[in-house]
């Protein structure tokens, strides 16, 4: 899974069947207007330079395959796994992932 932004800060989440990869598209934005982005968008924030996204906003963009036991048994796995591997937010209620394509400090 990937969250991507829209030229107008919209934040959506795409590949949303690849439960074996789960990162954040800067498109070239720095880690503050991520932030921004992510908590406009209530869908997480970022801090220590990862994003938390929140797990909420992920089963919002799924849509109805949320209801379905095939892609909820995958996502549940995924997010064991982040738990296993602390990638979990310390509250639970999101999984960090890697900032990919940030612009430069």
């Amino acid at each position: 899974m990937r969250v991507n932004f829209g030229s107008d800060g919209t934040a959506e989440v795409s590949e949303i069947g690849v439960f074996d990869a789960f990162s954040v598209d800067a498109g070239g934005r720095s880690l503050e207007q991520i932030d921004s982005l992510l908590r406009g968008a209530s869908a997480g924030r970022v801090t220590e330079g990862r994003a938390e996204v929140a797990i909420r906003f992920v089963l919002s963009q799924a849509g109805p395959r949320a209801v379905t036991s095939e892609w909820r048994d995958g996502f549940d796995e995924m997010v064991a796994f982040a738990r296993s591997k602390q990638w979990i937010s310390p509250d639970q209620s999101s999984i960090i992932a890697h900032i990919e394509n940030a612009a430069s400090a």
